[in-house]
């Protein structure tokens, strides 16, 4: 244990830092569950409101200043600029405003105070645990209301779909960690089969790719193949309870030429791709694609006089929506911050096996193993679903940060350096043990 927590300082620090880690974990409780939008009194206590700006407080007067030179924290910013930008060339000016609201709130309620505050191994195990569990009950009040969620993000069942499908290699690989005893793994196959279940409630094809993509991932990353073979064969018979023979019919129109939805969804790629090659630099703003579709339909020798237009509707793609509402520079900082999250997350990975037993099969090391899979099913997915906003993509980069910062604080005599991230990202042990 280091003297951080040994002293009495060390442990009032560590004990405010638990504090908020739990804060965060509310907040993350009230974006995913939100019970704001099924119990009265919740919504008028304005709750989620209270805990995201407490957090964002303590995070500006607790929390650690220089994650705000990491690359990806700066890319993040840059990308917030360019939100912000919209604001003043977009046709509708509130939408890029309300979609900064969003992206200031991941960033001081989940991802800086994750970082900051969830970087002791334990607790951000815990914590993890604990967001799963959330993900579960996401994924109940799914099954129980034919596939969708309680309003928001998760009021359509294509995005409840995704949610579930990035969280399902969490439970997948914490099922597989030597800090589980049977009935804790057990408990976590539960959980990943509830997710998958989920899933299949919602009947939304999106998702049906985004979750074979996910379990693709979970088979790769894993290190015993054929015991991942095996419990991905226990989650697809445990999935058989909520399939149905419409979901069945659902799957097999995927490769449909003449399905309404594949086409509908392919006419607003191609109305987004022409307004993109109109706005190619900066774009039309955040969230102004829904604004400005209907001009460039009227326009287009596809529209027929008397045809329902598609003003109001989002382009049911997260590309499709990058490229012609940030153009070619948001495009640009989107796509670096997804690379440099990729080259982390396998450096992550490559430390944790050059560590060795026990460590390269704990939690923190099942963690980091999860986030490709959770990637690949959300990259595969967002093809088909407008998710640009929500908070999945965003809340991987608070896991990574915390996930390095956790590994320095692992008791081990010699963390291997060079398979790990550049020296302008890595901190001493003893620097690490600072911070609550």
């Amino acid at each position: 244990m280091s003297t951080a927590t040994t002293t009495p300082r060390g442990r009032r620090s560590a004990a405010e830092g638990g504090a908020i880690a739990a804060l965060v974990l509310l907040y993350l409780a009230l974006e995913y569950l939100r019970p704001q939008d099924l119990i009265g009194a919740i919504g008028v206590l304005r709750l989620p409101l209270l805990v995201s700006v407490a957090v964002a407080l303590l995070w500006l007067l607790r929390g650690d200043k220089s994650l705000l030179s990491d690359r990806l924290i700066v890319l993040y910013l840059g990308f917030a600029g360019l939100t912000a930008l919209g604001i003043l060339y977009g046709a509708n000016q509130y939408w890029p405003f309300v979609i900064l609201q969003f992206l200031g709130t991941y960033l001081l309620a989940a991802i800086l105070p994750l970082a900051s505050f969830a970087s002791d191994p334990e607790r951000l195990s815990r914590l993890l645990r604990w967001w799963v569990a959330i993900n579960v009950g996401v994924a109940v009040l799914a099954i129980t209301s034919e596939g969708r969620g309680s309003g928001s993000f998760l009021g359509d069942e294509n995005d409840l779909a995704l949610v579930v499908v990035v969280a399902l290699p969490y439970a997948y690989f914490l099922a597989q960690s030597n800090q589980r005893r049977m009935w804790g793994r057990l408990a976590f196959i539960g959980a990943a089969i509830v997710l998958t279940g989920a899933a299949i409630v919602s009947e939304s094809r999106g998702g049906f790719l985004a979750l074979v993509a996910a379990a693709g991932g979970c088979l790769w990353y894993s290190k015993r193949r054929l015991r991942a073979a095996a419990i991905l064969l226990i989650l697809a018979l445990g999935s058989i309870p909520f399939l149905s023979s419409n979901y069945v019919e659902e799957m097999q129109s995927i490769t449909d030429p003449t399905d309404s939805t594949r086409e509908a969804r392919l006419y607003s790629w191609r109305l987004g791709w022409k307004m993109f090659k109109d706005n190619p630099v900066f774009g039309v703003g955040a969230g102004n694609y829904p604004w400005r579709v209907q001009e460039y339909e009227i326009r287009s020798n596809e529209w027929n006089p008397g045809d329902k237009l598609h003003g109001g509707r989002v382009a049911h793609s997260l590309y499709f929506t990058l490229l012609p509402e940030y153009g070619l520079v948001g495009t640009a900082i989107y796509l670096l911050i997804l690379v440099i999250m990729i080259q982390r997350y396998i450096r992550l990975n490559r430390r944790f096996k050059a560590l060795g037993a026990p460590y390269d099969e704990g939690d923190l090391a099942m963690l980091s193993r999860a986030a490709g899979p959770a990637l690949l099913g959300f990259l595969v997915g967002a093809t088909f679903i407008s998710v640009l906003y929500y908070p999945m993509f965003w809340l991987l980069i608070g896991f990574l940060l915390a996930l390095e910062r956790a590994l320095e604080r692992l008791p081990v005599a010699d963390i291997p350096d060079n398979v790990g991230p550049s020296p302008r990202h890595h901190r001493s042990n003893a620097r690490r043990r600072k911070s609550p």
